[in-house]
């Protein structure tokens, strides 16, 4: 599926970013650029799950939620503009939107995604792919 190859590459790009701009240890990167509200929700899924690692009990809306905080230094690779006056939570609604239809994904019984959500996601990982890999 394209939705969690977009989200393994928006994670890896995100958390390298935050590393080299707070330092690799959580003192820097975690404590330091991850808002309190998603490192709780992280660290109370990680314990739940009894996991190791942060890095692995992010959700796609977390993402939205950091990048947003740290607008300086992750904005101009993650936001979208549609229209030049677009702020920042106009240019992170794509991970609203993605997130809806990864929901529909999941759970199918909600309904099938429409040929419009293909098309989104499809360009999506494109954009992202442009982006974030290059």
């Amino acid at each position: 599926h394209i939705i969690p190859e977009i989200q393994i590459i928006i994670a890896k790009k995100l958390i390298n970013e935050l590393k080299k701009q707070y330092g690799e240890d959580t003192k820097g990167w975690w404590y330091k650029g991850v808002p309190t509200k998603v490192r709780l929700d992280v660290s109370k899924r990680r314990e739940e799950e009894e996991g190791e690692n942060n890095e692995q009990y992010f959700d796609l809306v977390h993402y939205s939620d950091i990048i947003y905080e740290n607008w300086d230094i992750l904005g101009n690779t993650f936001g979208i503009k549609e229209n030049k006056s677009d702020g920042k939570s106009k240019q992170l609604f794509w991970f609203i939107r993605l997130n809806n239809i990864r929901k529909k994904i999941a759970h199918p019984e909600r309904g099938r995604i429409t040929n419009e959500e293909f098309e989104f996601i499809s360009k999506l990982f494109e954009e992202i792919k442009k982006r974030l890999e290059s």
